[in-house]
């Protein structure tokens, strides 16, 4: 397993916008990207601005992902739904590209979680993944966990 670099910051609440999918860990990679498809088809080469993919743990294997954006004007189809990002300290795990996500993730939640004595994890805040703006899946992208400490 691969070392990944965590900083930690203090992240503002969000409201996001989007769609979701009921999944657990077995399933997840499939249904995640499954739902990127239904969300944004055209995403890699038009998302003008930043996207998140946000986990919310409903218990040690399931959880609901949504794949979602900030509506700063009100802009987006009435029928989508808000998730909340709580303001609140994160761990911020920077990854290389799409195709690392999965080792990050197993990094930051295990390795790097394991080896702190001063930060918690945060039950009450969802984990995300923060595409910027014009992302591809070549491209950088990080991982937020939220914490206590």
């Amino acid at each position: 397993m691969s070392d990944f670099n965590v900083t930690i910051v203090e992240y503002p609440a969000k409201r996001l916008t989007g769609i979701k999918v009921r999944t657990n860990m077995a399933k997840a990679q499939e249904d995640c990207l499954a739902l990127w498809q239904r969300f944004c088809p055209d995403c890699t080469q038009d998302m003008p601005a930043a996207a998140f993919g946000v986990s919310v743990m409903l218990d040690a294997e399931n959880f609901d992902y949504w794949a979602a954006v900030e509506d700063k004007d009100g802009r987006l189809p009435a029928d989508l739904e808000h998730v909340d990002i709580p303001a609140g300290k994160y761990a911020v795990c920077s990854v290389p590209n799409l195709a690392s996500i999965g080792e990050a993730y197993m990094f930051i939640f295990q390795k790097w979680l394991a080896s702190q004595q001063a930060y918690a994890y945060n039950e009450q805040a969802p984990s995300f993944e923060l595409y910027p703006p014009h992302w591809s899946p070549e491209n950088p992208f990080e991982i937020y966990m939220g914490i206590k400490g």
